[in-house]
C-alpha cells in the first residue's frame, strides 16, 4: 500500500538525518516482566538458529498493521557516540516517529495524505503530500531518481515490516491514543512542490 510507503520514508529520514546507516549491531538484552502485551521483540544475539522465532516476530508486526492495531515499536541504533533510540508509533494508515539526535527531538508524521517532518525547537518543517508525488510526471532518469530519494516508492508492507524486522532491540507493544497533530506556529516546506519546480527545469534544458 502506498501510504506505507510513508512510513518507510520516515524511518529512512530519521535515519539518514541520524547518521546510523551503517550502524553497527548492539547486544543489549531485552527488557523482561513488561507490564504491556508485547507484540515482538527482537534480540541481534539470537542464532541463525532461532530464524524461525524471528519470522514469527515479523508475522505478529505485519498482521498488527493490516488489522489497524494501536502499536507502539521502539529500537535503538548504534554509533560511535553511543546508542539512539527510535520510538514509532502506528495507528492503522497513521504513524509517528520520533527521534533524539543529541539534546534534539526530531520528528515525523503521516496523517494518511502527507508526511510532516521537523525538530523541535525549529520554525521550519518540510512536508510531502501523496497526492502531489502520485501526480509527479516522472520520465527522465534524473527526476526518477530524485522522487526515489525523497519517497521510497514501496507498493505494500513488506519493506516496512522488513525495516523495523532488522532494526536492533526491537520491541513492538500495544500503545493507546496518539496525538498525531503537527505544530501550528511552524512553516512546513512542500518538498514536492520543490520536485515538480526541478522537473519543469530539466524538462526546459531537454528542448
Amino acid at each position: 500500500m502506498k501510504k506505507l510507503s510513508f512510513v518507510t520514508l520516515a524511518l529512512f529520514l530519521v535515519l539518514t538525518l541520524s547518521g546510523c546507516g551503517g550502524a553497527q549491531k548492539s547486544n543489549d538484552d531485552s527488557q523482561a516482566n513488561s507490564e504491556t502485551e508485547e507484540i515482538g521483540t527482537q534480540d541481534n544475539q539470537e542464532s541463525g538458529a532461532e530464524e524461525n522465532g524471528e519470522k514469527g516476530i515479523v508475522a505478529k508486526i505485519k498482521n498488527s498493521i493490516s488489522a489497524g492495531k494501536k502499536m507502539k515499536c521502539t529500537y535503538k541504533m548504534s554509533e560511535e557516540n553511543g546508542d539512539t533510540e527510535v520510538i514509532t508509533y502506528i495507528q492503522g494508515e497513521k504513524y509517528k516517529t520520533e527521534i533524539m539526535l543529541g539534546q534534539m527531538k526530531t520528528v515525523s508524521i503521516f496523517d494518511g495524505d502527507a508526511m510532516y517532518s521537523w525538530s523541535e525547537g525549529q520554525k521550519t518543517g518540510t512536508k510531502m503530500e501523496m497526492d502531489c508525488i502520485d501526480s509527479l510526471d516522472v520520465k527522465g532518469e534524473v527526476e526518477r531518481e530524485a522522487v526515489n530519494e525523497n519517497a521510497v516508492a514501496t507498493e505494500d508492507q513488506d519493506d516496512f515490516v522488513k525495516t523495523l524486522s532488522e532494526a536492533q532491540n526491537l520491541n513492538c507493544e500495544d500503545a493507546g491514543d496518539v496525538d498525531f497533530s503537527v505544530p501550528s506556529d511552524m512553516e512546513f516546506i512542500d518538498q514536492c512542490e520543490m520536485l515538480k519546480s526541478q522537473q519543469k527545469m530539466i524538462e526546459g534544458l531537454n528542448k
